[in-house]
């Protein structure tokens, strides 16, 4: 048992170390989970605007050509050694 006391004996700057150390990492995660629930202050959305670009994204969508996308056989087991180096 004095094997590992002598190993968790702390000084008493030590345990205070630990103890700011500690208080530190819930202070921060206090801050982070809160700020989540703080309100945003988001500009309103002009719908005007926002329907004039989803046209614009739909004609793109429309003019752009459909590609097919060729899938080529492939056995990695007939593979030589030329071909995979």
């Amino acid at each position: 048992m004095k094997f590992l006391k002598s190993h968790f004996a702390l000084s008493r700057s030590q345990q205070n170390g630990i103890f700011v150390l500690i208080a530190l990492i819930v202070l921060f995660q206090v801050v982070i989970f809160g700020m989540d629930y703080l309100p945003a202050d988001d500009d309103p959305i002009d719908q005007e605007r926002l329907e004039a670009f989803q046209k614009q994204m739909d004609s793109i969508e429309k003019a752009r050509p459909l590609k097919k996308d060729t899938v080529y056989p492939f056995n990695p087991n007939y593979l030589s050694d030329f071909k995979g180096y």
